[in-house]
């Protein structure tokens, strides 16, 4: 056991929870992200400071340290993470905030006045601030189903967004989405990916409220996002490296650096329309910008983006991992591909929370090796990249890691490689134990058939022997030896057992190898296990049992050290359980349920 967490339940003592490996679980990606997503309601949400109860807006910095509203673009991916939150939990929690957000969106909108005198105060002088609300409105109408958030998409598409392309005519760009209204004229990467992305995701639910005025066909809609996709293609894209240039201003000069939000979006863009299309010529685009994104672009890092603390900057690498895990996950690609890209993004979240996150705070500032100082105000941007990290990690570990039943194991414990006794089975059992019947017995006045129904794995208190019965018969056991009693059972998705033995707990593979153990110590006991994924484990040990309750321990290191001490003074006293609940108290207080014996 090489990793240690612990948790404390206020009606018993302790549940440490030990690992069986070292790579992320799914169970341990999704409570890094559910510390994450609240600490950025906590820390930025402008409501929840009871100053401000009405401030729906997500603040620049924690600690309201800066109250300015300019980061417009930043509310959408914001939102975005609450969507994935809700998507993944349900917790309605998420779910109202929604409208909360759609209050504040066209109060705070730094350009809403000018956007008045338009008509739309949700109008911005970027047009790219405008294509991240309208794929976040998408979003929320997906997770909540009310159309006012796609009629707005569609609207805000409409009005500002396609208007912006070409002229088809016009050197030196020949079409393209212009990036901002008030300067020189520039088409830039990041208002041609996500504007791809809109379009092609509008032609998914142009058949939804087809009577909105707004609205266009799906052919309409396909169009335009392959007009767009195409064009960035050309211009922009090297097709050799992967490689996405910035823009093309008015001299035709081509900006040629790569930033990754739009490595990210022109994923986004070919993953959406071969969604459309099937053309697999996309997917080899997406795969070969992808690559250069986890390849050259996070060579000079060890394997991960560039550290990115504040700016809009800090949002960037939050939109490529958005992206990349909506390729990853696409039923088509690749199994190598698939899990190429998997171990690059796990390994970036794995570096984030072992080394970059305050946990603490469960702030994330964007420095991938040095979590940002609790005293220290920290940046929404990186934040907010951070949690979209962990909640990719979450939506391809879901897609990846389903359970089998218990049907498809049953091969694996008949195979020709289970010995009969493996090599730490104890057979001797301290019996003799005549009165359990080593066979699965039928009894015909059982319902639904008994024991032939189901496959089950069975133990019974009393008994230290391990079985699993498949049509009423059993093909497989596992002997734990003498004393005590088995109390928990579960079998992990491999086909391993996880098992307590009251004194122990183990984990043994069909086979019958025996591939971790716990012992307790002195005074303690072990009646209750549940696994988390293949990775880890909760267990409960009875040892402490008022101590640490009257306070929160909000990071590991506090945990060990109260552990420690507790256990050296239990020890030292040589402390034994106490047994609160005898066999006369059960007598006592369970007559009613014991048999009325008369003597004759």
């Amino acid at each position: 056991m090489k990793r240690l967490y612990a948790a404390l339940l206020s009606c018993i003592s302790l549940l440490p929870v030990h690992a069986f490996g070292e790579a992320l679980s799914f169970p341990e990606i999704t409570r890094w992200a559910d510390g994450m997503d609240l600490a950025l309601i906590t820390n930025f949400w402008g409501a929840s400071f009871k100053e401000n109860p009405d401030r729906y807006f997500f603040n620049k910095m924690s600690q309201q340290a800066d109250m300015g509203t300019g980061d417009y673009w930043s509310q959408a991916h914001a939102i975005d993470v609450i969507t994935d939150a809700y998507l993944r939990t349900k917790d309605k929690n998420y779910y109202q905030m929604y409208d909360l957000w759609w209050q504040g969106m066209p109060r705070f909108n730094p350009n809403a006045r000018q956007g008045r005198m338009k008509g739309d105060p949700w109008w911005n002088v970027y047009v790219d601030d405008m294509e991240w609300h309208c794929l976040a409105l998408i979003r929320i109408y997906e997770a909540t189903g009310e159309t006012r958030y796609l009629n707005k998409a569609r609207q805000i598409y409409g009005d500002w967004i396609w208007p912006q392309w070409g002229p088809e005519d016009e050197a030196p760009w020949y079409g393209g989405i212009t990036w901002k209204t008030d300067v020189a004229k520039s088409k830039n990467a990041c208002s041609n990916g996500p504007a791809a992305i809109i379009a092609a995701r509008l032609a998914q639910f142009a058949s939804v409220d087809v009577s909105n005025d707004k609205n266009k066909s799906a052919a309409e809609y396909q169009n335009e996002a392959w007009k767009i996709y195409q064009w960035e293609r050309k211009y922009l894209w090297d097709s050799e490296t992967g490689a996405i240039f910035d823009n093309i201003n008015q001299e035709g000069r081509i900006g040629r650096f790569s930033l990754s939000y739009n490595q990210g979006t022109f994923i986004g863009a070919a993953v959406e329309l071969f969604r459309l299309t099937k053309d697999h010529s996309l997917l080899d685009d997406a795969i070969t910008t992808a690559r250069y994104t986890t390849g050259p672009m996070s060579q000079r890092n060890h394997g991960v983006l560039p550290d990115a603390t504040g700016g809009d900057g800090g949002l960037f690498h939050g939109i490529f991992f958005r992206y990349l895990a909506n390729l990853i996950v696409l039923p088509e690609l690749d199994d190598s591909v698939r899990q190429e890209l998997t171990d690059y993004l796990l390994n970036s979240a794995s570096v984030l929370t072992r080394q970059g996150l305050n946990p603490q705070t469960m702030l994330y500032g964007g420095r991938w090796r040095q979590p940002q100082p609790a005293s220290e105000p920290s940046a929404l941007n990186p934040h907010v990249t951070g949690c979209t990290l962990l909640e990719a990690a979450c939506k391809i570990l879901a897609a990846t890691q389903q359970p089998k039943a218990l049907t498809e194991l049953l091969p694996l414990f008949t195979a020709e490689n289970v010995p009969e006794v493996g090599p730490e089975e104890e057979t001797d059992m301290g019996g003799p134990f005549d009165w359990i019947a080593d066979k699965a017995t039928q009894n015909p006045n059982w319902p639904g058939d008994g024991l032939n129904r189901y496959p089950m794995l069975y133990i019974g208190e009393g008994y230290n022997r391990i079985f699993l019965i498949n049509d009423g018969k059993i093909i497989w056991k596992y002997d734990t030896g003498p004393g005590w009693e088995l109390d928990d059972l579960w079998m992990l998705k491999n086909g391993d057992i996880l098992f307590t033995r009251m004194s122990w707990c183990g984990k043994v593979t069909p086979d019958k190898r025996l591939t971790w153990r716990y012992d307790c110590r002195q005074g303690e006991e072990i009646h209750s296990i549940q696994p988390i994924g293949d990775q880890e484990a909760i267990m409960l040990v009875n040892a402490l049992t008022r101590q640490c309750l009257n306070r929160r321990l909000d990071n590991i290191d506090w945990v060990k050290r109260e552990i420690v001490a507790w256990e050296t003074t239990q020890n030292n006293a040589r402390r034994k359980i106490k047994w609160q609940f005898t066999t006369d108290d059960a007598r006592t207080k369970l007559v009613s349920l014991y048999p009325i014996v008369k003597e004759i």
